[in-house]
């Protein structure tokens, strides 16, 4: 994921969250990849696949190559589980947050992760709330190290400091206190809009958007994404739903946040990108 401080350090391209600066990167990294003198030449197509946040990316670059921005030429795109609305998917991940913190420990919620889900009855036997809190925690987990090092890699000064002993400390303990909206709109976007001499949030926010990005994909793009995704709201995927007729969507009625990634028929469907 281009969404991690890992990831940051490695490139220093900016504080975290211009998801249109991340793709750019990683449009540069397939064309360093395929320029390799042990690659060059034996490369006869290139496929996307993006999942979730990287299935938002993946259209990024469908929409990049459309414009003729891309120093390669993408055959087939699959993008499965973007978010709808990036915001709005982070605002339910703070509700999530909020409704349940403190109500789990992190040492309940591990456990969840040797569930495995019955076919034959979709009525999950764990509460909503601890599904939430899990959802909630594994989203924010990085987040607040990812703040602190932003608000410091960049000169943000959006954090109290400690001293040169517990400075890390104090800045990690008031970002743990930071959701994703508070992140985006009070470090991400502010940091942006001076670099970009932005006058507004439309090429970071709106562009951003699945159904913006849809129109503008060359062929060969794909959408896989579930009705019941937790991390859409009702309201934006029956707006989707009615922008995507006609399109090259396949919208499945149960499966969640890629709750389906790891069945056959989607291994099936990879293998078709290059068909």
């Amino acid at each position: 994921s281009t969404f991690t401080q890992d990831f940051n350090l490695r490139t220093h391209h900016g504080v975290t969250g211009n998801v249109w600066a991340e793709t750019e990167l990683a449009a540069k990294i397939v064309a360093a990849f395929v320029a390799q003198s042990c690659i060059n030449g034996r490369v006869s197509k290139i496929g996307v696949v993006g999942m979730s946040y990287g299935g938002i990316e993946a259209l990024m670059l469908g929409a990049l190559a459309s414009e003729k921005k891309l120093p390669f030429e993408i055959a087939a795109i699959q993008s499965y589980s973007p978010p709808i609305s990036l915001q709005h998917s982070a605002a339910i991940v703070d509700g999530w947050h909020a409704e349940t913190q403190g109500k789990y420990t992190l040492v309940e919620l591990l456990a969840l992760r040797k569930h495995v889900p019955n076919r034959d009855c979709p009525d999950s036997p764990i509460c909503d709330g601890m599904l939430k809190a899990a959802g909630a925690a594994s989203f924010r987990q990085p987040l607040p190290a990812l703040i602190a090092y932003c608000d410091k890699e960049y000169c943000l000064h959006q954090l109290p400091t400690g001293d040169e002993f517990d400075d890390d400390y104090v800045r990690a303990d008031h970002a743990s206190r930071w959701t994703f909206i508070k992140f985006a709109y009070g470090m991400s976007y502010p940091y942006w809009m001076r670099k970009l001499n932005a006058p507004n949030l439309d090429v970071l926010v709106n562009s951003a958007n699945l159904s913006a990005l849809q129109s503008h994909q060359p062929a060969g793009s794909e959408i896989i994404l579930a009705e019941d995704d937790p991390l859409d709201s009702p309201a934006d995927m029956q707006a989707f739903k009615a922008h995507s007729a006609g399109k090259p969507v396949t919208l499945l009625p149960h499966g969640g946040h890629l709750g389906y990634i790891n069945e056959p028929w989607t291994r099936a469907k990879l293998l078709t990108l290059f068909k």
